[in-house]
């Protein structure tokens, strides 16, 4: 096995926990390999300060790893924001460990890619406790199909939207197993020409639903 590295530079927390797998319960809807290699990642990082907020794996060529980190307990930039140096640091931390781990091995079956930069501004929000740490920022879900009327727990916006997969709207936090999030209601979705805004002062037009955390494919805060 063979990797190329790759650093950029672009922040969540992590409490003291046993074993990786206790980490990786968090996360949702984690594929196999992505469990994986947070099986490798998180006993290297998280003793150096580091918490794995993201991974992502193309096994489409060109094959790569990216690996999202931020600092421990760090959501207000308290602590530092994640730079190069950071990146550099988090590279060869994991240079052994990769090399020698025959599970990365048979996920790639071959050179690949790393590389490791922070979240940014928009930043995936990949485990259950994010959407709760982020509540009340624009976030942009999508869903691995269309939700039924009962998922969504809004009927009306169900009936008018039956095939929408992709949401856009502030994060409210998590309950009972799904996603709370209001949507700006049609018409009050941006200032751009031709649409209404809401009147000064006073908050766009907006209603609530439900999105189940089982069906999340992709989260993210958006700008």
């Amino acid at each position: 096995m063979g990797k190329m590295e790759t650093l950029s530079p672009g922040n969540n927390s992590l409490s003291a926990l046993q074993s990786p797998d206790d980490y990786i319960k968090e996360y949702v809807n984690l594929s196999p390999p992505e469990a994986e290699v947070l099986r490798v990642l998180i006993p290297v990082l998280n003793p150096e300060g580091y918490d794995v907020v993201a991974t992502v794996i193309h096994l489409h060529p060109p094959k790569k790893l990216q690996i999202f980190i931020d600092r421990t307990e760090n959501k207000t930039g308290d602590l530092g924001l994640i730079g190069i140096q950071d990146c550099v640091k988090v590279n060869h931390l994991l240079d052994q460990p990769l090399e020698t781990c025959p599970e990365i091995d048979a996920i790639f079956k071959g050179p690949y890619e790393l590389e490791v930069s922070s979240p940014g501004l928009e930043r995936p929000l990949s485990r259950i406790r994010d959407f709760t740490l982020y509540t009340g920022e624009k976030t942009r879900i999508h869903t691995t199909r269309p939700l039924s009327a009962e998922e969504i727990q809004n009927e009306p916006y169900a009936k008018k939207n039956p095939k929408q997969k992709n949401f856009l709207g502030l994060l409210q936090g998590v309950e009972n197993g799904s996603i709370r999030i209001t949507i700006p209601l049609a018409g009050f979705t941006a200032p751009e020409k031709g649409r209404k805004k809401a009147k000064p002062g006073k908050p766009a037009p907006s209603e609530e639903i439900r999105i189940p955390i089982q069906l999340i494919a992709q989260a993210q805060l958006e700008l």
